[in-house]
């Protein structure tokens, strides 16, 4: 979620569709190796047929090359069979988690240009997710719900994915003040993958106070229960370095990481650097002023007293919201 050049932009007129489409890489099944099987029988009987009624106007030797140039003609249709069957799209509905349960969003970014996602929500350059592959190491469990992680600003889904599919964190909150963005564009979300529509202060403060409220899907919140501590927090707008460090102390597990594109100065929301920070808020790591071509700059924090910008509560509705 990142600032856009212009000073405005055009609402998104996407509209979340019930059952969309997606097209994704399946996995072979029984059905594609039967399927396979039954087009080289129907094509071996088409083939010795034809043979059978050729044999009275054909000579022995030209019987005998046919006879020869089937293996060959038939691998090649093997072949082709097979990679037509095993690398088709597959598809997946809005509703429907698909097969593998896997997280899919439509949200796609591009290098050095945010894309509007929403009327409040960018997708970030391809910049930031090439951060989030360099800095946030894979789940060392690969796949193991006993690691959660929590992405903060979640916005289109995008950095989510990132999260579930190419780095191994499979039991993720996800977070935003505003839904939009992700009803939008996320197609499929598995169990283990949980939105909450509020900002990361109210969501601290729901995890503190151990609030144990179970929702429907009808715009309400997930069930939130017991103390929870993080692997890995992602940040996808900018903070200031104190809010930054006492999120890692109070959120992080013991041997956690927060990944966060922090103020250059405190306060200051026009020019932000990345930094990973331990569960005792020390810094491990930190990038340089630019990364790649894009000079890191992002949406500001909203609940900051101080955020300036039209990304701001008192432009971008969030205090009207927050006020309901």
């Amino acid at each position: 979620k990142t600032i856009l050049v212009e000073a405005l932009t055009k609402p998104s007129r996407a509209k979340r569709q019930d059952r969309v489409k997606v097209s994704v890489v399946g996995v072979p099944t029984m059905e594609n190796y039967k399927s396979i099987f039954a087009t080289i029988a129907i094509f071996l009987v088409i083939q010795f047929e034809v043979f059978a009624l050729s044999q009275e106007t054909t000579t022995v030797s030209s019987r005998r090359q046919w006879l020869f140039a089937q293996p060959k003609r038939l691998l090649k249709c093997a072949t082709a069979l097979a990679t037509a069957e095993l690398f088709a799209p597959r598809t997946c509905l809005a509703d429907d988690p698909g097969p593998t349960g896997r997280f899919v969003t439509k949200a796609q970014a591009e290098y050095t240009n945010s894309i509007t996602a929403s009327r409040d929500t960018n997708v970030s350059p391809k910049e930031a997710y090439d951060s989030i592959m360099r800095y946030i190491p894979r789940n060392q469990n690969w796949g193991s719900k006993k690691v959660k992680a929590l992405d903060v600003g979640a916005g289109a889904g995008l950095s989510t994915s990132y999260l579930y599919d190419q780095l191994g964190y499979k039991d993720i909150d996800a977070v935003d003040w505003s839904g939009d963005a992700w009803r939008s564009n996320v197609l499929s979300t598995p169990p283990s993958v949980r939105f909450y529509e509020l900002d990361d202060d109210t969501f601290y403060s729901m995890i503190k106070n151990q609030r144990n409220q179970q929702h429907s899907n009808d715009g309400e919140q997930p069930e939130i229960t017991n103390e929870v501590k993080y692997q890995v927090i992602c940040y996808n707008f900018a903070v200031n370095p104190s809010k930054a460090v006492r999120v890692a102390k109070e959120f992080l597990s013991d041997d956690g990481f927060l990944f966060a594109p922090i103020n250059d100065r405190a306060e200051y929301w026009y020019k932000q650097t990345y930094y990973v920070l331990n569960s005792e808020g020390q810094i491990l790591q930190k990038s340089g002023a630019d990364v790649g071509a894009w000079s890191v700059q992002f949406q500001p924090d909203v609940t900051s007293p101080t955020c300036t910008g039209i990304w701001c509560g008192d432009i971008n509705g969030f205090n009207q919201k927050r006020a309901k």
